[in-house]
């Protein structure tokens, strides 16, 4: 009897990965906070007088060791606004890799409304505006793609209910109050940043890690920014990594 509600356990929590593998990136650290971005690039910042090429890179935990992989590049242009600058950007490519049972979320993710442009930068390259990248339309999507993949993993009518009410309020807190990219992003204090900090969620309490790097050009501004989440919750750890890199386009 253990066995069998252990492997239901198990059954529910890859499910519930699954949905949310296509869910903001806070929501899976446990919560609506924003995650904190090291201290802001201190000095010289110049940005980039011709066009960029920005890609994104996600990289999400799922069970049994199964990492979810999504990578979306962006044509970026930093134009001159007021005292400082704004950041427009179109996406030019979409790609996602995963195990077979998560692939019928890759085209949801595929085909997500661009990134947060145009983003606002003030005169030090610090983000002071962005659009919010989860439309309504966006996040009815994503909780359709829940009910599926929870209806797909043999759960009772109960546990569906939980998985799905768990789905819709971490999408709910994420709404309400998320930074969707750091701050510093454009701008970031070069080096490695660490901080732990107790985690609170539907599924129980735990611990998470949060810890960033960042490198940048010889003028302050952004070469690449790794931001990584590792949540331990219920005797489980995961860690999901958000990298960023900025380069010339070719």
């Amino acid at each position: 009897m253990a066995a069998e509600r252990n492997a239901r356990t198990r059954e529910l929590m890859l499910a519930l990965a699954l949905a949310l593998a296509a869910a903001p990136g806070p929501a899976l650290a446990g919560g609506g906070a924003a995650i904190p971005a090291p201290f802001g690039g201190q000095g010289k910042f110049a940005a980039p007088a011709g066009p960029m090429i920005l890609t994104r890179e996600v990289r999400r935990s799922l069970a049994d060791g199964q990492v979810f992989v999504s990578r979306r590049r962006y044509a970026v242009r930093f134009v001159p606004a007021g005292v400082g600058y704004q950041v427009d950007g179109t996406l030019v490519d979409s790609t996602v890799e995963g195990p077979p049972g998560i692939m019928k979320l890759a085209e949801l993710e595929r085909t997500r409304e661009g990134g947060p442009f145009p983003i606002l930068l003030d005169s030090s390259g610090r983000i002071v505006a962005q659009q919010d990248a989860e439309s309504p339309s966006q996040a009815e999507r994503t909780l359709a793609a829940a009910r599926r993949a929870l209806g797909d993993a043999g759960l009772s009518a109960g546990e569906r209910d939980a998985g799905l009410a768990a789905v819709a309020a971490i999408q709910a807190r994420a709404a309400a109050g998320r930074a969707i990219w750091p701050a510093d992003l454009f701008h970031p204090a070069p080096g490695s940043h660490s901080e732990e900090r107790a985690l609170q969620t539907e599924l129980g309490s735990g611990q998470v890690r949060i810890s960033t790097s960042a490198d940048t050009n010889p003028d302050g501004v952004l070469s690449r920014f790794t931001r990584q989440v590792t949540t331990d919750l219920g005797g489980s750890s995961r860690a999901n990594t958000e990298s960023w890199t900025l380069a010339p386009a070719p």
